[in-house]
């Protein structure tokens, strides 16, 4: 899962390689469903986006060229 995460963080961006992320590793869990892994995902991408990004000005693209930002 770090490996998708970094393939996917500069093409795609911080919440989609974030979502990737929790999907694969979510993989290892039984008792999580693709739901909560998919709300999971998007709520520590969007969380991820405001610190890194929003508060702390890391230069990393929030939606990627790859997805059209």
């Amino acid at each position: 899962s770090l490996i998708a995460f970094a393939l996917l963080l500069r093409g795609a961006g911080l919440v989609a390689a974030t979502l990737a992320l929790v999907m694969v590793a979510s993989l290892a869990h039984p008792a999580l469903d693709w739901k909560r892994a998919l709300a999971l995902g998007l709520a520590l991408g969007v969380f991820s986006s405001l610190l890194f990004v929003g508060l702390l000005r890391m230069p990393v693209p929030v939606v990627g060229s790859w997805l059209g930002g």
